[in-house]
């Protein structure tokens, strides 16, 4: 639900130093970091060297740029507002091909219109990529090959150019069982760290065969397959043939990646960690053993053969484990790898060599240069050129002190190193307040690159620090899986051991430190404020887990499968390990306020995370701020978001780490909140108070609950209605009508039980009975009309047509006999709205309630279950639909309605046997397990109806 909020007020806790300032003051001082010159930061995104190697092809802003390869003024080459990703040479360097709205479009390097090639309805699943992503130009042909997420799973097809025909080629993942359907998250983010996979198709130099990785539960590391593809037909001649599978990983965090041909299509490049450290191996296309090419205790990624194939260019972190820098390694071992670049405390990354190979492009990164392209030369030892520069000029004009790489002891031990920040004006021996900023994954890792929010935070007087904490990458196999069987434990102990070397050395106010972090970052945000409480006197959350056992309830395919291996086991075989995980038992422990910021549609780590750590810290009465962000994912994709989620991490930590002499820069930042009318969802711990301030009057809002307050004028439930929400809540049917009831100690008033078992028993009966006596007999619909069909007579015994393009044999899959339509024992109706459809909401709510007989479920005002938008139900029992779906349709007001049946597979009921009024939207089932009794038999869903109807139907 789009919640509008718009901040009336200044922050009241400020509000003495504010009434100093003049109001007309709304801009930073001179050399101040803004949000918005956080969201100008990184905007050459994958450049692409034409084939011909004359320019590039980027993205900014959502739109394709050419940029000549020699250095030069970008050109703009499209100007449609949708936004673009993944953009692709074809082999002539004519032309473009791109993703944009989920589909594969190409448009002429010279301009002109874009031409759609792929299109159709989204698959079910993570709704990032539940359609046509990433495309790729055959390099002998017109045919582009292509993923695809339609069918649930991820699979390759090819497109011609023109869009006439289509094809299928082979699918990347081999799920069974309840896992046949499901999804392909992204590839941005935490990478294969966030549970995401691979499968990096790629095609030989001429363009017959292809590889990919295919994976599944028993191979998760990854399976290496060769594909034959006919340029005439742009099909496959034969199924995919298997070349190599990898070792299993007891993390699940690596998979086989980035596979590269040589030029003469005869051997393949890619990385596996046989020695415990990612190192390039090369394999014949006939198959066999791999033949390691790079050795030593380093990380060596990204292969790419040169263009004569005498040599392969590498990225690797050899020398310097928080760098990463290019090396060429020859491949007859007649001369050592070398060094491309002679850069220090840098990143270098996405190489391409030039046509001809005497020259290397790549992005250049550091400490205090935003990523630019960059060219080296391969015959000289010239200083590589910049051919971009992007750095926003309020990141140059403060003076900065180099950050600090920094080693430091565990307690048991092992050495850790992390990047330490300093405020500009740093003086030595001088305690500052600090924040610990925790990388994601948990497989990922702070290097000595460009962070421009570590900047952004450290110009308020900060001290900002990135420790990298055990599991992540850079320090070899033995060092990721760490944390193996022990989230939640000793990569806890290490961030603890972080803030006690800040502290010891003199840097840190030991009064005055906060942490922060995304995605697994958040959950060791919310491990840290549990397990180490007194350390904190500030957290902030941004999408982090809560619990790993209803995580994995929700959370994508891949995700759950890698968590299970991270975790050793499910939560059955488990219990001490997820135990360990699960914080909201810990809740009363919490002593820093918290600011929690997520998606509302995030299907990797589900808004449920969240919502269990508000409801728990509402519950202990402990101070938070949250923010909820309707329509955006794990990544957040509308710089309006990501502005407003970086002004309130800045805000919040002035706040709380009560930082003087950083108010002369607090005037211009409420301006630019209180300016903002943001569609997010608000709420605060408001029985708490820290200091002088409440934490909801800091930001000057109401909240109820998380519903909306008075003056957006939410219909909320009545008397009666609250009161069955409450009494029939799932969570208590079993309490209510169960031989439990006395054993939990629930107890109710003789009336209330009395009143409970009467409806108990009218549904025993069946509410038909209440319908039939209210409105008579539903008597069937008739035609009228009589003569033959034009389609003529025994249609069924056509004979099945084949769609061009679908691979024999798939119908190998079907059920050998259909499901009985007795299997459904009722329905359930779910309404969705927003901000500006409510009061429809209500209506159709009000009009429903007084004419069925239905179970009228509560108010939803945020994501629930497998619902990501907010939304109310009621359940009906099957009597009733043939009278409830036509009334709905004519009644919908326009509102996106979905009907499912209840049978003992309530993620089939949600995904596969749906009913849709007006549109279809994502629905968040993928994780959904159906309920069990002690013998172990699906528990389908009852339907115990609350109202009675109180108007007679309408009958024409």
């Amino acid at each position: 639900m789009e919640y509008r909020t718009r901040i009336a007020g200044l922050l009241l806790i400020l509000s003495a130093v504010a009434s100093s300032l003049s109001l007309s003051q709304t801009r930073e001082p001179s050399g101040t970091i803004t949000a918005e010159d956080l969201e100008s930061v990184h905007d050459i995104i994958s450049p692409v060297l034409s084939p011909d190697g004359s320019r590039f092809a980027f993205t900014r802003s959502g739109q394709i740029f050419l940029f000549p390869a020699t250095g030069g003024w970008p050109v703009r080459l499209t100007s449609d507002p949708a936004s673009k990703s993944e953009i692709a040479w074809s082999p002539d360097s004519r032309t473009l091909a791109y993703v944009a709205g989920g589909s594969i479009w190409v448009v002429s390097a010279d301009g002109g219109q874009p031409k759609r090639l792929t299109d159709g309805a989204p698959g079910p699943g993570d709704p990032r990529v539940n359609r046509d992503h990433t495309p790729k130009w055959n390099p002998k042909s017109n045919w582009i090959l292509f993923q695809s997420g339609r069918s649930g799973q991820n699979e390759l097809w090819v497109v011609s150019s023109d869009g006439k025909y289509k094809n299928y080629l082979a699918t990347t993942e081999r799920y069974l069982g309840p896992e046949h359907l499901g999804d392909q998250p992204t590839t941005d983010g935490d990478g294969l760290a966030g549970g995401l996979f691979f499968p990096d198709p790629a095609w030989s130099p001429d363009g017959t065969q292809l590889t990919f990785t295919e994976r599944s539960r028993e191979f998760f590391s990854g399976k290496l397959e060769l594909l034959a593809f006919d340029l005439a037909t742009g099909r496959s001649p034969s199924p995919p043939r298997e070349l190599y599978t990898a070792k299993p990983d007891n993390g699940g965090a690596w998979a086989i990646d980035k596979v590269t041909w040589s030029p003469d299509g005869k051997t393949l490049a890619f990385t596996l960690q046989d020695t415990g450290w990612d190192k390039v191996y090369l394999l014949s296309v006939n198959g066999g053993v791999p033949r390691q090419l790079t050795f030593g205790e380093s990380e060596d990624a990204n292969p790419i053969f040169s263009p004569d194939g005498k040599a392969i260019l590498i990225q690797s972190n050899r020398d310097a484990p928080e760098e990463r820098h290019l090396w060429i390694v020859p491949l007859d071992g007649a001369a050592p790898p070398h060094r491309v670049t002679n850069f220090s405390r840098s990143i270098e990354s996405a190489p391409q060599w030039s046509r001809d190979g005497k020259q290397i492009y790549f992005l250049h990164s550091a400490p205090f240069h935003s990523p630019d392209l960059y060219v080296a030369s391969t015959e000289t030892t010239d200083t590589p050129r910049a051919l971009t520069h992007t750095l926003p000029q309020n990141f140059a004009a403060l003076q900065w002190k180099t950050p600090e790489l920094v080693h430091f002891k565990a307690k048991d031990g092992l050495t850790l190193s992390g990047v330490l920040y300093f405020p500009p004006g740093y003086i030595p021996g001088r305690r500052y307040p600090a924040v610990l900023w925790v990388h994601g994954g948990p497989e990922g890792q702070d290097l000595l690159g460009f962070s421009p929010l570590s900047l952004y935070f450290a110009q308020d007087g900060y001290v900002v620090f990135h420790p990298n904490y055990r599991g992540g990458i850079g320090y070899g196999e033995r060092f990721r899986n760490l944390n193996v069987g022990d989230s939640g434990g000793g990569e806890v102990q290490d961030v603890g051991d972080a803030v006690r070397y800040l502290i010891d050395r003199g840097i840190a106010d030991p009064k005055r430190i906060a942490i922060g972090g995304t995605s697994h970052g958040a959950t060791m945000v919310h491990y840290a404020v549990t397990k180490l409480p007194e350390l904190w006197a500030a957290g902030i959350s941004f999408g982090g887990a809560v619990n790993r056992a209803t995580f994995l309830e929700r959370t994508n395919r891949n995700s759950e499968i890698r968590w299970e291996i991270k975790m050793g086991g499910t939560p059955d075989e488990k219990p001490e390990a997820y135990r360990q995980t699960d914080i909201i038992p810990d809740v009363p422990k919490i002593k820093a306020p918290l600011l929690i910021q997520y998606g509302q549609a995030d299907p990797q780590l589900p808004p449920y995370e969240s919502e269990q750590l508000i409801t728990a810290l509402k519950k202990s009465n402990k101070p938070y701020l949250a923010y909820s962000y309707p329509g955006e994912f794990h990544e957040f994709s509308k710089p309006e978001d990501r502005i407003d989620v970086w002004i309130h991490q800045r805000l919040f930590l002035r706040r709380f780490l009560h930082l003087r002499r950083a108010r002369h820069r607090i005037q211009p930042l409420i301006e630019q909140i209180r300016e903002r009318s943001m569609p997010r969802r608000f709420a605060c711990g408001s029985n708490v108070q820290r200091g002088e301030t409440s934490m909801c009057d800091t930001y000057s809002h109401n909240s109820d609950d998380l519903r909306f307050d008075s003056s957006e004028r939410i219909v909320k439930n009545s008397e009666v209605d609250q009161q069955w929400a409450d009494w029939l809540a799932p969570t208590r049917r079993s309490f209510l009508f169960g031989a439990g009831a006395a054993a939990v100690g629930l107890t109710l008033g003789d009336e209330a039980q009395a009143e409970a078992r009467e409806d108990a028993d009218q549904h025993v009966a069946g509410p038909a009975a209440a319908f039939l006596a209210l409105n008579g007999p539903i008597k069937p619909y008739v035609s009228a009309d009589h003569g033959p069909s034009e389609w003529g007579y025994e249609t069924l015994k056509q004979p099945t047509a084949q769609p061009r393009g679908l691979w024999p044999g798939t119908e190998n899959g079907l059920p050998a006999k259909p499901r009985a339509y007795t299997d459904i024992k009722s329905y359930h109706a779910h309404f969705y709205f927003d901000y500006d459809t409510y009061e429809k909401a209500a209506l159709i709510r009000r009009w429903a309630g007084e004419r069925f007989p239905v179970e009228l479920g509560d108010w939803n005002l945020q994501p629930r279950g497998p619902h990501v938008t907010p939304s109310f139900y009621f359940g009906f029992t099957n009597d009733l639909l043939p009278v409830i779906v036509p009334w709905v349709q004519l009644n919908s007001l326009g509102l996106t309605i979905l009907l499912h049946p209840n049978t003992d597979d309530p993620r089939a009921d949600h995904l596969y046997y749906t009913l849709w009024v007006n549109r279809s939207q994502p629905v968040n089932a993928y994780g959904m397990k159906a309920p069990r009794d002690e013998r172990g038999k699906a528990i389908v869903e009852k339907i115990l109806p609350n109202v009675t109807p109180s108007i007679k139907l309408e009958l024409s």
